[in-house]
């Protein structure tokens, strides 16, 4: 490729990610608008999940994400669904508190080969597709070592039903370089809220729970258009191997 026709190419691609700011974003398939007056970034999600009861147990869980900045045409030849764990409780009763916990979103084209639906009764099938974006929690705001915090509303025979809410931050997937913004309380990146209730019977997979309850959960930030320094390193790498090539040929 001649010099000119790589300068062309990095100014374009400079060009495409400044006007990018102004208009809806699109990453790995997932739409959403930046200067939404209500939202930014916003996803809703259904839930499955099993809870912890005693000091010391973990939890997890895991569902499809259903609608963005509550748009459920979001992606219309893509499926959102996530994964998350790691959760231990430090204290129970009606207030309850955790610590760790991270949470696994994964894209998967569904006019692909090999595509997998979303089966709320096989957990494996929430984990199917790329990596769109990996968050762990973050415990800053809520203090100590705290990443989640929430309340039992409604205990009773067949499990207690109620709410959390917690923070994370971004640390990898296609679209970390686009919520990554430390616009939450603590700076975290993302603020979640979920709630809770228990389900007629719990969800079995090979042997194992994997639900004993359902309900929503929502995450919520801001985000950005990533700094065009990127593609400026970029641009310069692909100068410079045109320099060589030139070079060479010379």
């Amino acid at each position: 490729m001649k010099l000119k026709q790589l300068t062309a190419s990095l100014v374009a691609a400079s060009a495409l990610a400044f006007g990018a700011s102004a208009h809806a974003l699109t990453v790995g398939g997932v739409t959403w608008n930046p200067d939404d007056p209500f939202f930014d970034f916003s996803s809703q999600t259904n839930l499955y999940e099993t809870i912890a009861l005693n000091v010391g147990d973990t939890f997890s869980g895991y569902g499809q994400i259903t609608a963005v900045n509550a748009n459920g045409a979001f992606c219309a030849t893509c499926q959102l669904t996530y994964e998350f764990g790691g959760y231990t409780l430090t204290s129970a009763g009606f207030n309850f508190t955790a610590t760790g916990g991270w949470l696994n979103v994964y894209v998967q084209d569904t006019a692909a080969v090999g595509y997998t639906a979303f089966d709320a009764t096989n957990k494996s099938t929430a984990t199917d597709g790329t990596l769109w974006l990996s968050l762990v929690g973050n415990s800053s705001y809520l203090g100590g070592t705290t990443t989640l915090a929430g309340s039992v509303t409604i205990p009773n025979d067949n499990g207690a039903s109620g709410q959390g809410v917690g923070y994370f931050d971004v640390v990898g997937g296609l679209a970390a370089a686009y919520l990554d913004t430390n616009g939450q309380p603590g700076d975290a990146d993302l603020t979640y809220t979920s709630s809770f209730q228990p389900l007629n019977s719990p969800i079995v997979n090979d042997g194992v729970i994997v639900a004993t309850h359902y309900g929503t959960n929502e995450v919520k930030g801001d985000s950005q258009v990533p700094e065009p320094a990127t593609l400026a390193l970029l641009g310069l790498g692909l100068v410079g191997l045109g320099l060589s090539r030139r070079a060479k040929k010379a």
